[in-house]
């Protein structure tokens, strides 16, 4: 697995002084000390930032699952196109677009689970921008930043991805 997140970092501090907070109270009630944001970043750019080291520890790639935390809009098939191109994946690959902001990722397993059998190797990656977004005076935006994260789900003989099925 993989992560990617933009270089720009805003200290939580930074934030309960735009929002008039007392020293420490965000950090006391998220835990969220520090966020990266980007305040231009490409989303197809930081899946293909956190993906890239994990296809290229992989033999093959069956099946490409993409999450996209992307206010308002479903990536384009060119996009996706761009996606598979820059992991040199190919082009017929089977790919789901999962669309579903925070819980997307959890989606993303799901649907894995429930891939056919013949699927053995599955590159899940989601990729998250919502700095450039958000509403910056609403007081719930300093939760919100930047990342993408990339994992190769196996497909084990007998429990399937054993990572996220229950062994029984």
């Amino acid at each position: 697995s993989a992560i990617f997140v933009p270089e720009t970092i805003v200290e939580t501090a930074e934030l309960e002084q735009l929002f008039d907070k007392g020293a420490g109270s965000f950090v006391k009630t998220t835990g969220i000390n520090r966020r990266h944001l980007s305040k231009d970043g490409d989303i197809v750019d930081f899946a293909l930032n956190a993906a890239r080291p994990v296809v290229e520890s992989s033999d093959s790639i069956d099946y490409l699952i993409y999450v996209n935390d992307f206010p308002g809009r479903v990536p384009s098939d060119q996009e996706i196109a761009r996606l598979k191109n820059g992991l040199g994946l190919r082009s017929d690959l089977e790919c789901k677009i999962v669309d579903e902001a925070c819980s997307g990722s959890i989606f993303g397993l799901d649907i894995a689970d429930k891939l056919p059998v013949k699927y053995k190797r599955v590159l899940l990656v989601a990729s998250t921008i919502l700095t450039p977004y958000s509403m910056w005076y609403d007081k719930i935006a300093p939760l919100f930043g930047e990342i993408a994260v990339a994992v190769i789900l196996e497909r084990d003989e007998k429990y399937g991805f054993k990572h996220i099925t229950p062994f029984t």
